[in-house]
This record gives C-alpha cells, sequence and structure tokens, in this order.
C-alpha cells in the first residue's frame, strides 16, 4: 500500500471508524496508524495472521462502502478546495477564513 493509499484509509478510518466492529477498528488502526506488522497484530490479538488480513481487507471494504454511500471525504475534499479558492482570491478575512476551518474540523469529529 502506498503512502497515498494509506492516507485515504486513514481518513475514512478516522471519519467511519466507529461504524466498524470493534476488533475491525482495532486491527485496521494498528495496521494504518501505527504501521503494525500482519505477525504483530496477530500476536497482540491472539489470532492468525491470516485473520488479521481477514479483518484489514473486510474493514477497508467496508470504510470504502461507508465513503460511497455516504461521500463525506468527497464533500469535505470541496469545502477545502472552495476555501483555498477564496483565500486566494482574497474573498475571505482571515476571521472568517479561521472560522470555516473551525466548522469543518467539528464536521469532521
Amino acid at each position: 500500500m502506498n503512502i497515498k493509499q494509506t492516507l485515504s484509509v486513514a481518513r475514512k478510518l478516522d471519519l467511519y471508524g466507529n461504524l466498524l466492529t470493534d476488533k475491525q477498528r482495532l486491527v485496521l488502526n494498528g495496521y494504518i496508524n501505527y504501521n503494525g506488522s500482519i505477525s504483530e497484530i496477530a500476536e497482540n490479538q491472539g489470532i492468525s495472521r491470516q485473520a488479521v488480513l481477514d479483518l484489514i481487507n473486510r474493514s477497508m471494504q467496508k470504510l470504502d462502502y461507508f465513503e460511497k454511500k455516504l461521500e463525506i471525504c468527497k464533500k469535505l475534499d470541496k469545502i477545502y478546495a472552495k476555501l483555498s479558492q477564496l483565500t486566494m482570491q482574497g474573498g475571505l478575512t482571515k476571521e472568517q477564513e479561521m472560522d470555516i476551518i473551525k466548522i469543518v474540523k467539528i464536521m469532521e469529529e
């Protein structure tokens, strides 16, 4: 998995992680956010390496499904792009820009 894919999964995990089972979230978080190896995660969880791989693959499929249906990442990207465009055009004061960033961060929570 390259860095772009890893960042994409990490973002989806942040947004949709609570929709996964505890085990799925724990294993995927260890793999993505803590760069744990399959062997390390398997040992820590007391499961086989194959079970870890299955959990990771199933979890990533679920995250992709949630994004396909809800499109939160896509919508946030549009908001950030528009914010960047407005800022570059001088259409926002620094205070307005900070207010929008605060709103977007709240939406991401």
